[in-house]
């Protein structure tokens, strides 16, 4: 308390510390003698004794004016970020969510409240804020962890397969090539038809090399033929090279 008359003859005359302040000694003549709550803290009574009666903001929050009288003036931490301390003072003394991670709240209190990016995602920042901050791997790739931090976690599809959309999960989301085409590359994101006058039955194939020539007095006008059958005879009394491509090479 403070009072600042003289010759008052009762306690009820002396007023008390307002909100936001404490004062500890005796015969206080003003009220410039009740000290301000320090930052990161706030005290909504009057009369308070000591600097202990002020409360220090809560985790996941930070304060940094005095002599504050409301909890609500406690700041919360932004997206991206959490703060498990009491008495914070600023905005940088909340954590940003490390990388592989966001968090889309205000005024989170514990690292655990960062979410891991998904599989097939990744994210090397800091502080990010939705989901939508975590990366894609590229067609061709996949990815089967989460909370990963680098690109070169997206794992390349082998020769043979193909794989078309971003984000994939899983190995299993790598297609072995169909019978007629070929992937002689990794992280390829479509199977290579084989040419014309030539078919191929397998699947999986790794090479142009698998794509079997028609034989001679034959011919195949289709890209990614699957079957020997797509070797069409040439007429009679006519002939054509292996690998014929067109009827046209057909010759007497």
């Amino acid at each position: 308390k403070y009072q600042t008359g003289t010759g008052m003859d009762s306690e009820v005359t002396c007023k008390f510390c307002s909100a936001g302040t404490y004062q500890s000694f005796a015969g206080s003549t003003t009220e410039r003698n009740c000290v301000l709550c320090s930052v990161g803290k706030f005290q909504s009574g009057s009369g308070m004794q000591i600097e202990s009666n002020c409360t220090f903001c809560g985790p996941g929050k930070y304060q940094s004016r005095p002599g504050i009288i409301d909890a609500n003036v406690c700041a919360l931490c932004g997206p991206g970020t959490y703060q498990s301390g009491f008495g914070m003072v600023f905005e940088e003394n909340c954590t940003l969510c490390g990388p592989g991670k966001y968090q889309t709240g205000i005024g989170a209190q514990y690292e655990i409240v960062c979410s891991m990016c998904a599989r097939g995602k990744y994210q090397s920042g800091f502080g990010m804020q939705t989901s939508l901050d975590c990366f894609s791997c590229l067609p061709g790739k996949y990815q089967s962890g989460v909370g990963t931090i680098n690109v070169k976690a997206c794992i390349s599809c082998g020769q043979g397969k193909f794989q078309s959309k971003v984000g994939a999960e899983d190995e299993g989301e790598c297609v072995l090539c169909s019978a007629g085409s070929y992937s002689n590359s990794d992280a390829s994101t479509a199977c290579t038809l084989c040419a014309l006058g030539t078919y191929q039955t397998g699947i999986g194939i790794m090479s142009a090399v698998g794509c079997i020539l028609c034989k001679a007095g034959t011919y195949s006008n289709s890209w990614g033929a699957a079957s020997f059958s797509s070797c069409t005879l040439c007429p009679t009394d006519s002939t054509s090279s292996e690998g014929s491509g067109a009827a046209e090479d057909c010759v007497c």
